[in-house]
Formats: C-alpha cells, structure tokens, sequence
C-alpha cells in the first residue's frame, strides 16, 4: 500500500487560505459490551479563516438519580451521577494555540496550551463522500489509532476533535468506539467564532492531576467508568450510604 506521510511544511501551506464554513456531524458511541453508555450527539466545526470551533449542538447534561435496594436484608440508597466527560476544542493555527474546555467529572476546566501538528500516513485507498472525493488516513490519538476520511476538495488548516495535520477536511472517522459522519456542510452561514471564556483556567499538568486523583475516592465508593474514544472517560459515581431496614 502506497503512503505518504505529511510534515508540518506541508501543513504549514494551508495558512492563509481565508474562508468560513459551517460543518456539521453526526457522532456515535458504540459499546458493544454496555449498551447503556452506547450515545448519539450532534457537534459542529465552525472555521473562519485559521481559527475553528469544535462544540457540541446543544448542551450535553450530566444525569443523576437515587435508587434504594436491599443487600441481606438492609436497605441502602446511591445517590448516583452519570458524568459525560467531553472536550470543546478552540484552535488558532497563526497564533499556534490550542483552548480545550474539558467538561470533566461535572465541571469544566480550560486549557491553554501550543497548537501541536499531527503526523499522518495518507493511504491510496478512496471512496466518495457527499459527492466528495475522499482519502482514507490513518495516525493516533491519546493512544488509540484512529482512521479518517477527508477531502482535498475543501482544504481546512483544522479538523474536528482537536485533529490537525491533512490538508483537507474530515468527512468521517472512527476513533475506537468513537465514529463521527459529516451531515450538512454549508459555506454561505456567518460563523463568528468567540474564545471559550468558561472554566477554571489551569496548567495541563494540573488537569492531568485532577483526572488522576478522580479515581481517590473515600471508602465504600463505587466506581464504573468507560474509557471515551478521545481519550477522556466517562465515571459513574455511586456513594452508598447505610439505611436501616424499618419493619413496620
């Protein structure tokens, strides 16, 4: 199989191609082991100029309940939450600067931090997508590896989820149980892209302290988490608290 591998030259070429566009996907977590944390979204990339916007459409909520069971005769109650933990990539490609807003455990932190360039191997297999003429690419992201299809037709400096690096826009990938499908592209809507400005600005390292010390929790905790294809996780928090069994 014929590959190419593009380098931040070639990257570098597409500064300075002025144009705003509207992309909307259509993104699904498939996890075949649990059904239940299997989800559909709808995100959106807005790009002006060298600047992009990666966000959800809509607010994405986290979901809390309480359930009462009964364990050899006692009876208990979880106060239980189901975070959903996701990132909003802001990216400025002249200024080389990344903003990620990790939604995380509840709450949102910022991070600000260089714009890094991906590497990428671009394979000679093709199929068309939306009438476009599209390339299968391959890399990795926090590990996992993760196959994209994009156009040269439309020529973008950044892509969804914090992708960077082709020179052109991605239409589809699959990132584990992550895969994302373009919907609607549209290049006559006003994208007026504003700088996240929600968040506790914090260090990098500091945001990789938090996750760590997420999972220190007191004892008589019950934890379940899905590791999220971009790397992130979704954590169930279920905190058990003793209630005596009443016989009336």
């Amino acid at each position: 199989m014929k590959k190419v591998i593009f380098s931040l030259m070639f990257f570098c070429g597409l500064l300075g191609q002025a144009q705003s566009i509207s992309i909307e996907y259509n993104k699904k977590i498939i996890n075949i082991d649990r059904e239940d944390f299997n989800s559909e979204a709808d995100w959106v990339l807005e790009i002006n100029d060298d600047i992009s916007l990666y966000r959800p459409v809509g607010k994405i909520r986290d979901t809390s309940w309480t359930k009462e069971f009964e364990v050899m005769g006692e009876r208990y109650k979880a106060p239980s939450t189901h975070y959903i933990n996701y990132e909003v990539y802001h990216m400025d490609v002249n200024a080389k600067e990344k903003i990620t807003v990790h939604h995380f455990a509840g709450k949102d932190y910022m991070v600000k931090e260089p714009l890094e360039i991906m590497k990428w191997e671009i394979t000679n297999e093709t199929k068309k997508i939306k009438s476009y003429n599209c390339r299968l690419a391959i890399s990795e992201k926090n590990g996992f590896p993760i196959e994209a299809w994009f156009t040269e037709e439309i020529p973008v400096s950044t892509n969804p989820n914090g992708l960077t690096g082709l020179p052109g826009l991605i239409l589809e990938y699959h990132l584990a149980r992550s895969h994302l499908f373009v919907e609607e592209i549209d290049f006559d809507k006003e994208v007026n892209i504003k700088q996240p400005d929600w968040g506790t600005s914090i260090s990098r390292a500091e945001y990789n302290k938090i996750v760590a010390d997420q999972y220190k929790y007191p004892e008589g905790t019950t934890i379940i988490d899905t590791k999220n294809d971009d790397g992130s996780v979704s954590t169930r928090i279920i905190e058990v608290e003793s209630v005596k069994a009443k016989n009336e």
